[in-house]
């Protein structure tokens, strides 16, 4: 069990959802650790030959907004927490038209036919077994083509020393989640009904896995 859990009673996401003015902190630092972040996953990726995005546990939607503003032939959804849709619904004015907003849960169901499903900084969230739920969920409903995007920071090989190697602890800590390597994201991905077909850099310390079904 994470530390977080046992001294606070429960998950940190349902202890967020509890208290909304920490929960509205905590996504205010997200926000800004991610600055540029985004921006770097958007230019990275070609979207060109899609025509719907879902951006899966997507928070207050900036990394969706940014993909949307560079390719307008595309729609987009914004999926996350009932919490988490009300507040970007509330900024709905400031994101591109062709954006629509759905609430769930993505270890439920995530919205279905989207030609590509991204997660930026979701799945380090989450232990194997629940990061394979998520991953299916997006496999069993994408379009035949379909892609999944996974934008996270890999960790390298080697044992030099590395900041994510750190976040990996405190992940480990605060929600049982796990940093990993390209390789285990590889496993990860496969154990999902996915292929890895290729990893792509960003002009920031990101990367983009990019997955196709098995």
């Amino acid at each position: 069990m994470p530390t977080f859990e046992t001294v606070f009673g429960k998950p940190r996401f349902d202890w967020l959802a509890d208290h909304p003015d920490a929960a509205s902190l905590f996504q205010q630092a997200m926000i800004a650790l991610s600055q540029g972040a985004n921006e770097a996953v958007a230019e990275a990726c070609d979207f060109g030959a899609f025509s719907q995005i879902v951006d899966v546990g997507g928070g207050h939607g900036q990394l969706l907004s940014e993909i949307l503003k560079r390719h307008p032939h595309l729609s987009g959804i914004l999926f996350d927490l009932p919490a988490g849709v009300e507040a970007a619904r509330a900024n709905a004015a400031s994101f591109p038209p062709q954006t629509s907003f759905v609430a769930g849960n993505f270890f439920n169901a995530v919205p279905a036919g989207a030609d590509v499903y991204i997660m930026k900084k979701v799945i380090h969230d989450w232990n194997d077994e629940q990061a394979v739920r998520i991953l299916r969920n997006c496999r069993e409903v994408m379009k035949p083509h379909g892609r999944v995007l996974i934008a996270e920071t890999i960790i390298p090989p080697g044992n030099e020393r590395n900041t994510i190697k750190l976040i990996d602890a405190n992940m480990l800590v605060v929600t049982g989640g796990v940093e990993r390597t390209e390789s285990e994201f590889s496993a990860l991905l496969a154990a999902a009904g996915l292929r890895l077909e290729r990893v792509i850099s960003t002009a920031r310390a990101i990367s983009v896995l990019e997955a196709s079904r098995a």
